[in-house]
């Protein structure tokens, strides 16, 4: 899915880019067989053995394709980097998430937001929630574009306040929504277990009673994000902190883009290309906090990909073997579709 120019004339001991790729394909083609197959296999057993077996095998396999995002999301940074054309990349990835697109809801929903023997759109179908990874790939790609374009320009005064705005109120937002969700799932699920077992009585969650605790949280997310902002700039210049605000909101709002579209890692997966990208000249600090964002806005499942340090330690900056610079893009969409019609035709799981 992604692309790197090859820095050196000559081969060089390690791991290329297109070797990263096969490891980050192979590790989601295990994921995504496991989603496909073994977790709709999983949903008919209703002995309770069998599927705390099949649900062990199930964590198993897809521990190990936690490993394949954060490998795309390295080659991603690297290639946007070296690529000879921004917009020509950002296409192809646009593309291919609306080529995509179906071949995902067949796989992951077992139908389509589009009825072909009608030709028209399912009002119902749960595939309007739920986007493919291609789609968080542009997002992040879209920010770094923004990110470099604004520190390579003089900033006007004007705008470096709207930047510090955006950012702190954006920030309220999307952490206050964050945290004040957190915190009413651990209410949601406590009051689940009381009423399961009959132990003590529910606790009241005052962020489905009013839009109150809600706007409390998101202020004090706000005023704390202001106080680091200036706190953290406070001996650089104001061009400084405009441009840095200016970044930090235009991240915030494709952040908040994810979360609406329903993009698979949502806006984890645009905050994990930010911060690869920040760390981008230092591999082993850009995996690790790319991984570490994932752990912890995404799932802490996520944490298995800190083995990915090992692969992107011995990246030896050279793109490998080329001509198959489309089969990565189209194996994409081809496996999904393959795994669904397995699923469906082979092993009649719908």
């Amino acid at each position: 899915m992604t692309e790197t120019m090859n820095l050196e004339a000559t081969p060089q001991k390690g791991l290329s880019s297109f070797a990263l790729k096969w490891i980050a394909i192979i590790t989601m083609l295990i994921d995504h067989t496991t989603a496909v197959i073994w977790e709709r296999h999983l949903m008919r057993l209703t002995n309770p053995i069998e599927q705390g077996t099949a649900g062990l095998i199930d964590l198993f396999f897809r521990g190990i394709g936690r490993i394949a995002f954060p490998l795309f999301i390295f080659l991603l940074v690297q290639g946007f980097m070296h690529t000879r054309s921004r917009s020509k990349y950002v296409f192809r990835l646009a593309l291919f998430a609306i080529i995509s697109d179906i071949p995902f809801d067949f796989a992951i929903c077992g139908q389509s937001f589009f009825d072909i023997k009608t030709m028209s759109l399912i009002d119902n179908s749960s595939c309007w929630y739920y986007q493919n990874v291609f789609f968080t790939l542009t997002l992040g790609f879209l920010f770094m574009w923004f990110a470099d374009f604004i520190y390579k320009k003089e900033i006007a005064p004007i705008l470096g306040y709207v930047g510090i705005g955006l950012s702190v109120v954006l920030c309220g937002y999307w952490f206050g929504s964050y945290i004040s969700n957190y915190i009413s799932s651990l209410i949601m699920g406590f009051n689940g277990a009381f009423e399961q077992y009959g132990v003590g009585s529910s606790v009241s969650n005052p962020f489905l009673e009013s839009h109150g605790p809600f706007i409390a949280v998101a202020s004090v997310v706000a005023l704390i994000t202001l106080i680091v902002l200036l706190v953290s700039h406070r001996k650089k210049s104001f061009l400084d902190l405009s441009r840095f605000s200016l970044t930090f909101a235009g991240l915030l709002v494709l952040m908040i883009l994810a979360d609406f579209l329903h993009t698979d890692y949502a806006s984890g997966g645009v905050l994990a290309i930010a911060v690869a990208y920040a760390f981008r000249n230092n591999y082993k600090k850009s995996i690790t906090f790319c991984v570490l964002a994932l752990t912890i806005f995404s799932s802490f499942l996520e944490a298995i990909a800190f083995i990915d340090i090992i692969f992107v330690s011995k990246y030896n900056g050279q793109k490998g073997k080329s001509g198959m610079k489309y089969f990565f893009y189209i194996f994409y969409p081809a496996h999904l579709l393959i795994l669904h019609l397995i699923a469906k035709f082979v092993f009649n799981l719908g």
